[in-house]
């Protein structure tokens, strides 16, 4: 899932409405598994972070098999220490390259000074509100089964108005409240998806037993026995 931001600064000769670059954007990158997309304009985001998560000028169940099938396809891909990253970077600036405006990318793998507060970006978009109970964004269509993967910022003009930011986790706290507490405790990636497993929303999403796994293990060898092989690990458990 990418999540596109966009200024107000425009570019000669003058920029295509925001909603018309969202959408090809969007749609470029869906077809690659970043399925997920929201408008937000990018002085709204750095307002609301704080100094070293600002900018200058965020994948579900979708990414996973486009991901696999070009892991399939590319040998140097499945050889990357982060191929997943690695992915997700080549179909943004692909896609980005097909427009006629300055643009600029931001990962959610980068570090400072290039790290974004993807979750608050999230939040602030409309796209996944932030609990604060469980630190998850949840989508409501899709849940906590979402992964935060790009910024985009686009020199064309942004929506001046606030995104519509729906309410969900009324009762975060009493479902999810003492599993976070465990986890925090405990530390063990199962605990932390106990909690996602937790949330009432989106249930019918929740990532397949291979996903989970390598999201939570980043086992490389893993996942690339599974390419090879459809088989994720001879003893796996499942999830």
């Amino acid at each position: 899932m990418a999540i596109f931001g966009t200024r107000h600064d425009p570019v000669v000769p003058g920029p295509e409405p925001w909603e018309r670059v969202t959408d090809a954007l969007a749609s470029t990158v869906a077809v690659a598994g970043l399925d997920l997309a929201a408008p937000l304009d990018v002085t709204r985001y750095n307002e609301a972070v704080d100094a070293p998560y600002r900018v200058e000028t965020f994948g579900r169940e979708g990414l996973w098999p486009c991901f696999v099938g070009a892991l399939r396809e590319d040998e140097v891909l499945l050889a990357s220490d982060d191929p997943l990253d690695d992915y997700v970077v080549r179909v943004v600036r692909d896609a980005l390259a097909a427009l006629p405006y300055a643009t600029e990318a931001w990962f959610a793998h980068e570090v400072p000074p290039r790290r974004v507060a993807m979750q608050r970006l999230a939040d602030l978009s409309g796209l996944a509100p932030l609990s604060k109970t469980t630190h998850l964004n949840v989508h409501p269509t899709y849940g906590p089964w979402i992964g935060l993967r790009a910024l985009v910022v686009v020199d064309v003009d942004g929506p001046r108005d606030p995104p519509a930011r729906e309410a969900l986790c009324v009762d975060c706290e009493s479902t999810c409240g003492a599993l976070v507490t465990r986890a925090i405790n405990g530390g063990a990636w199962r605990d932390w998806l106990a909690v996602r497993d937790a949330c009432p929303t989106g249930r019918a999403h929740r990532y397949g037993t291979e996903q989970i796994r390598y999201h939570y293990e980043k086992d490389r060898e893993a996942l690339r026995r599974y390419v090879r092989t459809g088989v994720w690990t001879d003893d796996d458990p499942g999830c």
